[in-house]
C-alpha cells in the first residue's frame, strides 16, 4: 500500500510537470496565502471571503489527504501538510505548523527553579520551567510541493472521504480506500478552525511540552477520532537495539520524538476538551457567514418583489383608460 501511494504521488507530479494533469488550472482563491500567515489571520481571511460568497463558497474546498512530516534538520521539526482538492482545478498544499515566537517572560532566574534531575519522577515537561516561555507562532504557509524539503521524512498519512465529482483526487492509481461508515469529509475551513482552536487553547510555546510535536500530533489525533480517515501509511515506533554491547535506540524515527527521545506521547493526550471547543469554534465561525447569507437572500427577495411591483404598475399604465359610462335616466315618479 505504501509503495502504491509513493508511486501514485510520483506519477501525479510527472503529469503536473508535463502539463498533462487533469486537474485544470491552479486555484487562485484566498485559501492560498502569498506568505506564511498566522492561523488566526488565515481564519479571519477565509471567513471574510465566505461572508461574501456564502455557504456554497465555504464548502467548496476539501482535504483529500494529510501528511505528517519530520524535517531533516537538527531540530527535527514536525508539521502537517493537507492536500486540498477543488472543483476542476489542481490540488494544492499548505503547511500548518508551530514555531517559536517572541519571549513573553524572564525565563529561569533562580537555582531552585531547576527540578532535581536525579529523581525518578523527572519528566521532560518538567524542564519547561528552566527555559523561556514564548508565544506560539502557529501559522499556515503555501507550499510549491507536498513538503518543505525533499529530505523531510514522511511519518503518517491520512486520507479522507470527499464528496466526489467534480472533485478529482490525484491518487487515481490507488484502490478505493476502506473507509468506515463513520468516515466523514473534511472541509478545509474545519481543519483551519481546529488549528486555530488548538492555538487558542495552548497559545504558549513550551520547549518540552507545547511544541511543534504537540501541535501537529494533537491535530492528527483529533482528525483520526472525529473524521475516521483511512491511514494507508504510518511509521513504526523506535526500536531498541544493541551496539557494542550497549543498548541504543534504532535509527527509525517516529512521530513525537527527537533523536529517539519521546517528546509527545499521543496516547497520553486527552482531546475531549479540545473537541468540545472545536464544536463551539465551528459554530462561531459559521454563524456570521449564515447571517450574511440570510441578509443577502432577504435583499435579493426584496429586489425581486420590488421589480415585480414595478412591472405590474407599468402594465397598468400601459392599459387604455376606459371612459366612465353615463348612468341610465331614472324612471319618473308615479
Amino acid at each position: 500500500m505504501h509503495l502504491l501511494f509513493i508511486f501514485s504521488q510520483f506519477y501525479h507530479k510527472v503529469l503536473e510537470f508535463l502539463g498533462m494533469s487533469s486537474g485544470g488550472d491552479k486555484w487562485s482563491g484566498c485559501e492560498i496565502p502569498s506568505v506564511s500567515t498566522p492561523i488566526s489571520s488565515f481564519c479571519d481571511r477565509i471567513q471574510a471571503e465566505y461572508k461574501l460568497g456564502g455557504t456554497d463558497r465555504m464548502n467548496l474546498l476539501y482535504v483529500a489527504g494529510l501528511s505528517l512530516y519530520k524535517s531533516h534538520t537538527k531540530s527535527q521539526h514536525e508539521y502537517i501538510v493537507p492536500e486540498i482538492v477543488t472543483p476542476n482545478t489542481q490540488p494544492f498544499y499548505l503547511a500548518i505548523e508551530r514555531g517559536r515566537g517572541e519571549i513573553i517572560d524572564g525565563g529561569h532566574d533562580r537555582d531552585d527553579d531547576i527540578p532535581d534531575l536525579n529523581t525518578e519522577t523527572i519528566t521532560l515537561a518538567s524542564l519547561d520551567s528552566c527555559f523561556h516561555k514564548r508565544h506560539a507562532d502557529d501559522k499556515v504557509s503555501p507550499l510549491a510541493s507536498g513538503k518543505h524539503n525533499v529530505s523531510d521524512k514522511l511519518l503518517r498519512t491520512l486520507t479522507f472521504v470527499i464528496p466526489g465529482a467534480p472533485y478529482s483526487r490525484p491518487h487515481e492509481l490507488l484502490p478505493p480506500s476502506p473507509f468506515s461508515s463513520e468516515s466523514r469529509p473534511l472541509p478545509l475551513y474545519e481543519l483551519a478552525v481546529l488549528a486555530y482552536t488548538l492555538h487558542d487553547t495552548k497559545e504558549k510555546y513550551l520547549l518540552f511540552s507545547d511544541n511543534c510535536y504537540f501541535y501537529a500530533g494533537t491535530i492528527v489525533k483529533v482528525l483520526e477520532e472525529v473524521y475516521h480517515p483511512d491511514i494507508p501509511f504510518k511509521t513504526p515506533g523506535s526500536q531498541i537495539g544493541w551496539k557494542r554491547g550497549i543498548p541504543c535506540l534504532g535509527r527509525k524515527k517516529k512521530a513525537g520524538t527527537w533523536n529517539g527521545f519521546d517528546i509527545y506521547l499521543n496516547e497520553k493526550i486527552d482531546t475531549s476538551l479540545l473537541k468540545k471547543r472545536q464544536e463551539a469554534s465551528l459554530t462561531s465561525f459559521k454563524q456570521p457567514i449564515q447571517e450574511c447569507e440570510d441578509a443577502w437572500r432577504a435583499v435579493e427577495e426584496g429586489r425581486r418583489a420590488a421589480e415585480a411591483e414595478v412591472a405590474y404598475l407599468k402594465h397598468l399604465l400601459q392599459q387604455p383608460a376606459e371612459l366612465p359610462q353615463e348612468a341610465p335616466p331614472s324612471a319618473p315618479a308615479a
